[in-house]
């Protein structure tokens, strides 16, 4: 299930998306002005901290 938020004040939407690896997720940053991605990073919890 994807999360979102924008943020305040500005034009940018964080989207997180579960993958179907455990502790992976897609992480998107839109600009909602420009109709863009403004980035993305593909965010394993298991190398960041070592929950596998």
């Amino acid at each position: 299930m994807p999360y979102g938020w924008t943020m305040t004040g500005t034009p940018y939407q964080h989207v997180l998306v579960q993958c179907e690896t455990t502790n992976v997720v897609l992480v998107l940053v839109l600009n909602l002005d420009e109709h863009a991605v403004a980035g993305h990073h593909l965010l394993d919890l298991n190398k960041v901290y070592g929950l596998a």
